[in-house]
């Protein structure tokens, strides 16, 4: 199960459009700006922003998006596995603005989905719950 401070990660609500005016708000609850994150300690905290890095440059790998306009802390543990949503604007209209990355000692993913909750699906699958 991950966690952050504030919610379990299969618990947060729907994705809905992103706000009008403001594109970098989060449209999730429990979820903090990354350059707010903290992690246990300063050596978790470290390899959490590493993680944030290292989900960004594999969003910005993909040819459908365009520009990252903001990204957000989910939850997770240091060097083990991290959760990331990222708002971006996307280089197709299929591809929705909100994508969220799960980056660690697995290989790096995003879950594709056409529901508009796909952590909950990702989460109880991969997680066990």
């Amino acid at each position: 199960m991950l966690y952050n401070r504030q919610v379990r990660v299969e618990q947060m609500p729907l994705l809905p459009e992103p706000p009008s005016g403001n594109e970098s708000d989060a449209p999730v609850a429990g979820v903090v700006p990354v350059e707010l994150m903290t992690g246990e300690d300063d050596e978790d905290t470290s390899l959490l922003r590493r993680m944030s890095q290292d989900a960004e440059a594999y969003l910005r790998s993909f040819p459908w998006c365009k520009e990252v306009l903001g990204s957000f802390f989910g939850g997770g543990v240091g060097g083990i596995i991290a959760v990331f949503l990222f708002n971006i604007r996307p280089a197709r209209p299929a591809v929705g603005p909100w994508v969220w990355i799960i980056v660690g000692d697995i290989p790096s993913a995003y879950p594709p989905s056409k529901t508009p909750h796909p952590q909950r699906k990702f989460s109880k699958r991969t997680c066990g719950e």
